[in-house]
């Protein structure tokens, strides 16, 4: 599945990115004791969100079946795993694409929305130290431990050098990956702690989509979405911005 993914979106970028010249104006966690479980509970997430657990906790981020000595686990299939160490990496992907476009072009929207990505960033980071898993991420700007997120930052990256809107293009196309990439995780997990942080991460990308695309639209050009089937990808990019991606938008993320 991740592999059609990479390839959906390097394919049509080939075809579509080339040719835009268009210049800019300018808690303490108690958690598992193996990989993929998790025992006891977290306090609130990045965002915000907790929810009662077995023994009380209100504001939880592990949340389970109660066991006889009051505590919670909860365990996690590999599905669920592979997902949270992708997302983990690919919103790197996203903060390292906009620190590299911004100080290549200059542009604020990439140093603001950078700034967000990192935090999606740590709110993945949360889920993986809850479920003592190892952070797939490597402490270096355009280094990737997934060989596709690796190509596929490498192949944005070149396409973004060419001019300040194919940066801008870029962008746009992250974030449409990103949601995707989301909405799919979010299929495979009935965690609401998990899915409450990919929400949020959505609604972020989301916003982020909308920056762009005005962006874009502001400069003269326009956008063709490569990943998003057309019809969300409109309703998306020509909706208000959302104020509140901290919130619980548990539900709202699914298709």
């Amino acid at each position: 599945m991740l592999n059609r993914l990479i390839l959906t979106i390097l394919t049509a970028a080939i075809l579509t990115l080339a040719g835009a010249t268009t210049s800019v104006a300018g808690s303490g966690v108690v958690c598992g004791d193996g990989t993929g479980i998790c025992i006891g509970s977290c306090d609130r997430n990045e965002f915000g969100h907790g929810r009662e657990a077995g023994n009380g906790n209100k504001g939880g981020d592990c949340i389970a079946d109660e066991v006889d000595d009051g505590s919670v686990t909860t365990y996690l299939t590999t599905e669920e795993i592979d997902w949270l160490m992708f997302i983990r990496e690919e919103e790197k992907l996203a903060r390292d694409s906009y620190l590299v476009l911004g100080n290549l072009w200059g542009l604020v929207i990439f140093e603001n929305i950078a700034a967000s990505e990192q935090k999606h960033m740590d709110a993945m980071k949360k889920l993986i130290e809850c479920y003592k898993l190892t952070d797939p991420v490597i402490d270096e700007i355009g280094s990737f431990s997934d060989s596709e997120l690796q190509a596929l930052f490498d192949f944005l990256m070149a396409q973004g050098a060419q001019s300040t809107m194919d940066g801008l293009y870029v962008g746009a196309t992250i974030e449409e990956t990103d949601i995707d990439s989301i909405q799919n995780a979010i299929e495979v997990t009935d965690q609401m702690h998990i899915v409450s942080t990919y929400e949020s991460l959505m609604c972020g990308s989301r916003n982020h989509l909308r920056a762009f695309i005005r962006q874009i639209e502001i400069n003269g050009g326009s956008y063709t979405p490569k990943v998003l089937e057309g019809k969300e990808f409109w309703a998306i990019a020509y909706s208000e911005m959302e104020q509140d991606c901290g919130g619980n938008k548990r539900g709202k993320g699914k298709r």
